[in-house]
């Protein structure tokens, strides 16, 4: 089994690489897919590190992971990912969910103690759709997403 500093160093230069052909051809989806697997291996690392020296390091590569991940998914257009979930994509249903509320729930303040989310219809039922469809297609229980 490699050891933690090992695994971080590795992991270091996976996101090296996957940078400069970020650098060099612009975000697509595949960069992103190939980042969601570099993410499984961040957790992996951090998780064994919990009890160690290293796990300060572990935690500012995790950073850095995931901080290029949310520019990946900034970069990809909403277009792009229904073209992809079309097609029975699971990780582009997921996206579309989070673009979903990110971009289309609208907060009003009614007063300084209460506030309140509005969802237009279309927003609400589009989000539950790709919900749905990212925890079938991955064989979860729709009870788990709930």
């Amino acid at each position: 089994m490699m050891d933690i500093l090992e695994l971080i160093k590795n992991t270091k230069k996976e996101l090296k690489k996957l940078k400069s052909k970020y650098k060099a051809i612009g975000s697509t989806y595949d960069l992103l897919v190939r980042q969601t697997y570099l993410i499984t291996d961040i957790r992996e690392i951090v998780e064994k590190s919990l009890d160690t020296e290293h796990y300060e390091k572990s935690l500012k590569l995790e950073t850095a992971v995931f901080k290029f991940f949310y520019e990946l998914v900034a970069e990809i257009s909403m277009d792009d990912l229904k073209i992809l979930a079309k097609h029975g994509n699971t990780d582009a249903d997921w996206l579309i969910a989070r673009k979903i509320i990110s971009n289309k729930v609208a907060k009003i303040d009614v007063n300084k103690k209460t506030r309140y989310t509005i969802w237009t219809e279309s927003s609400y039922l589009e989000y539950i759709y790709h919900l749905e469809r990212g925890v079938i297609v991955a064989n979860f229980k729709l009870s788990q997403a709930r």
